[in-house]
């Protein structure tokens, strides 16, 4: 970011050199450590296309595009999915907590599908307050959203 909080893109080409370099396999963008939550739509569409592009498909790019509004979190799934990304992940909404493994089920499969390569459940519940067992709602989604693995 810039002092005065606007994207400062001419980063990214060197972090992403650098990463590749200290042979990173692959790169998670948009998560909690890159303030992807902070940023509005167009800026992490914005950070998505900028890593995309420098990556060159040098390896292997997981957007995040969990937002606590599911059109939100589709526009981002559908642009990661034109941009290139290998993947997509997301957070369940944060706000308004989500107290059963079916209603985020039913969440995702608004937005999941859009991306047609692997989706992630990033999985932070001192973040949001998520308190669902790992393996059953891996278990579930294997019907319910073939994608998921992980």
């Amino acid at each position: 970011m810039h002092p005065d909080g606007s994207l400062n893109l001419a980063q990214v080409s060197p972090i992403v050199e650098r990463l590749i370099t200290q042979r990173a396999s692959a790169l998670y963008v948009c998560g909690a450590t890159g303030e992807g939550v902070s940023l509005t739509r167009e800026e992490r569409m914005a950070v998505a296309e900028s890593y995309l592009q420098a990556v060159a498909g040098r390896i292997p790019v997981v957007v995040q595009v969990g937002h606590d509004s599911l059109h939100e979190a589709r526009w981002l799934a559908a642009h990661a999915q034109a941009n290139g990304a290998s993947a997509i992940s997301a957070i369940p909404p944060c706000f308004f907590k989500v107290d059963r493994l079916e209603i985020l089920l039913d969440c995702w499969e608004r937005f999941a599908p859009l991306h047609r390569h692997a989706f992630y459940y990033y999985h932070i519940p001192r973040l949001t307050a998520t308190r669902f067992d790992v393996v059953e709602l891996l278990r579930m989604s294997i019907t319910r959203l073939p994608d998921c693995v992980g």
